[in-house]
Protein backbone atom coordinates (compact mmCIF):
# COMPACT_ATOMS: atom_id res chain seq x y z
CA UNK A 1 0.00 0.00 0.00
CA UNK A 2 1.09 3.66 -1.04
CA UNK A 3 0.56 6.54 1.05
CA UNK A 4 1.43 9.76 0.16
CA UNK A 5 1.91 13.24 2.83
CA UNK A 6 2.54 16.61 2.42
CA UNK A 7 5.04 17.98 4.85
CA UNK A 8 5.37 21.16 5.87
CA UNK A 9 8.77 22.84 5.14
CA UNK A 10 10.24 26.52 6.03
CA UNK A 11 9.09 29.31 4.88
CA UNK A 12 10.30 32.53 3.14
CA UNK A 13 9.38 35.65 1.67
CA UNK A 14 10.19 36.98 -2.02
CA UNK A 15 9.47 39.94 -4.15
CA UNK A 16 5.78 39.48 -5.14
CA UNK A 17 6.20 40.86 -9.21
CA UNK A 18 9.30 38.42 -9.64
CA UNK A 19 6.46 35.62 -8.59
CA UNK A 20 3.57 36.59 -10.45
CA UNK A 21 5.60 37.90 -13.10
CA UNK A 22 3.23 39.79 -16.06
CA UNK A 23 0.50 40.37 -13.71
CA UNK A 24 0.21 43.15 -12.45
CA UNK A 25 0.24 44.00 -8.82
CA UNK A 26 -3.13 45.28 -8.34
CA UNK A 27 -4.41 42.16 -9.41
CA UNK A 28 -2.28 39.73 -7.37
CA UNK A 29 -2.42 41.90 -3.97
CA UNK A 30 -6.02 41.25 -3.08
CA UNK A 31 -4.88 37.35 -2.46
CA UNK A 32 -1.27 37.64 -1.58
CA UNK A 33 -0.49 40.70 0.52
CA UNK A 34 2.97 41.97 -0.04
CA UNK A 35 4.80 43.64 3.08
CA UNK A 36 7.02 46.89 2.91
CA UNK A 37 9.38 45.36 0.59
CA UNK A 38 6.85 44.32 -1.69
CA UNK A 39 7.76 40.94 -0.62
CA UNK A 40 4.81 37.49 -0.53
CA UNK A 41 5.01 34.93 1.87
CA UNK A 42 5.98 31.35 0.05
CA UNK A 43 5.94 28.10 1.70
CA UNK A 44 7.88 25.01 0.76
CA UNK A 45 6.30 21.61 0.81
CA UNK A 46 7.86 18.28 0.58
CA UNK A 47 5.83 14.90 -0.35
CA UNK A 48 6.78 11.89 1.23
CA UNK A 49 5.71 8.74 -0.29
CA UNK A 50 5.44 5.66 2.02
CA UNK A 51 5.53 2.19 0.79
CA UNK A 52 5.68 -1.20 2.68
CA UNK A 53 9.52 -1.21 2.07
CA UNK A 54 10.72 2.23 1.99
CA UNK A 55 10.19 6.43 2.79
CA UNK A 56 10.56 8.46 -0.29
CA UNK A 57 10.84 12.03 0.14
CA UNK A 58 10.08 14.48 -2.60
CA UNK A 59 12.05 17.98 -2.70
CA UNK A 60 13.93 19.04 0.73
CA UNK A 61 12.66 22.50 1.03
CA UNK A 62 15.29 25.45 1.55
CA UNK A 63 16.05 24.43 4.78
CA UNK A 64 17.94 26.78 7.26
CA UNK A 65 21.58 26.62 5.93
CA UNK A 66 21.39 30.22 5.16
CA UNK A 67 23.94 32.53 6.89
CA UNK A 68 22.29 35.33 8.80
CA UNK A 69 22.49 37.91 5.74
CA UNK A 70 21.47 35.36 2.85
CA UNK A 71 18.46 34.71 5.43
CA UNK A 72 17.75 38.10 5.47
CA UNK A 73 17.83 38.36 1.65
CA UNK A 74 15.61 35.28 1.03
CA UNK A 75 13.13 36.00 3.93
CA UNK A 76 13.62 32.57 5.46
CA UNK A 77 11.61 32.84 8.28
CA UNK A 78 12.56 30.00 10.65
CA UNK A 79 16.29 29.11 12.35
CA UNK A 80 15.31 25.26 12.54
CA UNK A 81 15.04 22.77 10.04
CA UNK A 82 11.46 22.92 9.69
CA UNK A 83 10.84 19.52 7.05
CA UNK A 84 12.46 17.59 10.01
CA UNK A 85 9.85 18.97 12.47
CA UNK A 86 7.34 17.74 10.03
CA UNK A 87 8.66 14.29 9.65
CA UNK A 88 9.35 13.76 14.12
CA UNK A 89 5.19 14.57 13.80
CA UNK A 90 4.54 11.30 12.08
CA UNK A 91 7.15 9.22 14.23
CA UNK A 92 9.81 9.45 11.10
CA UNK A 93 13.41 11.25 11.46
CA UNK A 94 15.79 11.72 8.22
CA UNK A 95 17.47 8.39 9.28
CA UNK A 96 14.58 7.12 8.12
CA UNK A 97 13.84 8.30 4.53
CA UNK A 98 15.17 5.56 2.22
CA UNK A 99 15.42 7.89 -1.28
CA UNK A 100 15.45 11.83 -1.89
CA UNK A 101 13.82 12.99 -5.33
CA UNK A 102 14.90 16.53 -6.23
CA UNK A 103 13.04 17.94 -9.53
CA UNK A 104 15.63 20.46 -9.57
CA UNK A 105 18.45 22.04 -7.53
CA UNK A 106 17.28 25.25 -7.17
CA UNK A 107 18.33 26.26 -3.04
CA UNK A 108 14.35 26.10 -2.07
CA UNK A 109 13.85 22.86 -3.67
CA UNK A 110 16.94 21.00 -2.34
CA UNK A 111 18.84 23.33 0.12
CA UNK A 112 16.84 21.14 2.71
CA UNK A 113 19.41 18.71 2.05
CA UNK A 114 22.20 21.09 3.78
CA UNK A 115 22.53 21.03 8.34
CA UNK A 116 21.47 24.04 9.57
CA UNK A 117 23.44 27.22 10.01
CA UNK A 118 25.78 28.04 12.60
CA UNK A 119 28.57 30.63 12.77
CA UNK A 120 31.56 28.13 12.48
CA UNK A 121 29.50 25.94 10.16
CA UNK A 122 30.84 23.71 7.72
CA UNK A 123 28.49 22.55 5.01
CA UNK A 124 27.32 19.54 6.22
CA UNK A 125 24.71 17.52 4.58
CA UNK A 126 21.59 15.48 5.70
CA UNK A 127 22.76 12.56 3.86
CA UNK A 128 25.20 9.60 4.51
CA UNK A 129 26.20 9.65 0.35
CA UNK A 130 27.05 13.47 0.26
CA UNK A 131 28.33 13.63 4.12
CA UNK A 132 31.36 11.38 3.05
CA UNK A 133 34.68 11.86 3.88
CA UNK A 134 37.39 14.60 1.76
CA UNK A 135 39.72 13.18 -0.72
CA UNK A 136 42.81 11.97 0.51
CA UNK A 137 46.15 13.82 0.46
CA UNK A 138 46.76 11.59 -2.96
CA UNK A 139 44.13 14.03 -4.62
CA UNK A 140 41.57 10.44 -5.08
CA UNK A 141 38.32 10.86 -4.57
CA UNK A 142 36.51 8.10 -1.49
CA UNK A 143 34.47 5.58 -3.06
CA UNK A 144 30.86 6.35 -2.31
CA UNK A 145 29.91 4.77 0.64
CA UNK A 146 27.45 1.97 0.22
CA UNK A 147 24.17 1.78 2.68
CA UNK A 148 25.65 -0.41 5.09
CA UNK A 149 29.35 1.17 5.41
CA UNK A 150 27.77 4.83 5.25
CA UNK A 151 28.59 7.21 7.67
CA UNK A 152 25.39 7.91 9.94
CA UNK A 153 23.94 10.97 8.51
CA UNK A 154 24.85 13.85 10.25
CA UNK A 155 22.73 14.84 13.43
CA UNK A 156 23.24 18.82 12.79
CA UNK A 157 20.21 18.53 10.41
Amino acid sequence: MRSLTSLTGNSQKLDGGAMFGNAPKALWQRWMRPDEQNRIDLGCRALLVQEEERNILVETGIGAFFSPELKDRFGVQEDRHVLLDSLAELGLSDVDIDIVLLTHLHFDHAGGLLAAWQKINRRACCSPTLNSSPASASGNAPASPTPATAPPISRNC
